[in-house]
């Protein structure tokens, strides 16, 4: 069962699955994005907004310690979602935040590198899709792995938060 174990472990670290991820076919026009990259209207679908919050930044379920589920959202000049943030209480297991990752992030997108961190875990994605949609890079979406409150050191079994922002391509000199 172990060995089975690593060896998921071991080939979700190359890619994201096929078909998976935050878009949707719309035909003619291709994908619409739900996540990353999306324009505010596509991430807000089927989205609660926190109505204390009527920035758009903030949406809800509320999480175990009274934070939105996403937080943080940030749009670009195109109003395209370029980073935010996504809370878990109670937190999530390395698999369960793997498929949330592609959920959130366009299905052609691949993993370019991971770097485990003594306080997280850093995945740098890249997505063509992404270089298509916005309008000024970076376009290479760093997603940073956190333990609850900032333990140290990180858990890939407690996972409290995932944040997703544009990165540069070669930018491995990030801090969690």
């Amino acid at each position: 069962m172990k060995q089975a174990a690593a060896a998921l472990m071991v080939s979700l670290s190359f890619a994201l699955p096929a078909g998976c991820g935050g878009s949707s076919d719309s035909g003619t026009e291709g994908p619409t994005l739900t996540g990353y990259g999306a324009t505010r209207d596509d991430f807000a679908a089927g989205k609660r907004p926190d109505p204390a919050r009527p920035d758009g930044c903030c949406f809800l379920p509320k999480q175990d310690d009274g934070t939105d589920r996403y937080n943080s959202v940030r749009y670009d000049e195109d109003d395209r979602v370029v980073s935010y943030n996504m809370a878990f209480g109670p937190t999530i297991r390395i698999g369960d935040a793997e498929n949330v990752i592609a959920r959130e992030l366009p299905r052609d997108a691949t993993r370019v590198w991971t770097i485990p961190k003594r306080d997280c875990k850093l995945v740098q994605y890249r997505s063509a899709l992404i270089r298509e949609t916005l309008s000024d890079g970076p376009w290479d979406i760093l997603v940073t792995l956190s333990t609850a409150d900032g333990a140290e050191p990180y858990d890939d079994l407690s996972i409290s938060d995932i944040d997703f922002v544009n990165n540069e391509p070669r930018n491995r000199a990030v801090d969690c």
